[in-house]
């Protein structure tokens, strides 16, 4: 597990590493666990009367104290 640390890679325990061995399918959940993910907002569509920029506003107060790469696009 030392050696995966130094490849920035995080382990959760040995017992993770001797089922990994049993895994026929791995599933990642999370934007940036196997890329350096750096999203950007391309687009904003707002519904009814809303101006885009006021819900990006919004969406960005929401999101501004979430450490995530989505969120870091939505305040950027």
């Amino acid at each position: 597990m030392h050696d995966a640390s130094l490849e920035g890679i995080t382990v959760k325990g040995g017992k993770v590493m001797e089922d990994y061995t049993q895994a026929k399918t791995i599933v990642f959940d999370k934007t940036g666990i196997l890329t350096k993910a750096e999203p950007k907002v391309k687009d904003v569509i707002a519904f009814g009367d809303h101006e885009p920029i006021e819900m990006l506003r919004l969406a960005a107060c929401l999101e501004e104290h979430y450490p995530h790469s989505i969120a870091n696009a939505v305040v950027k």
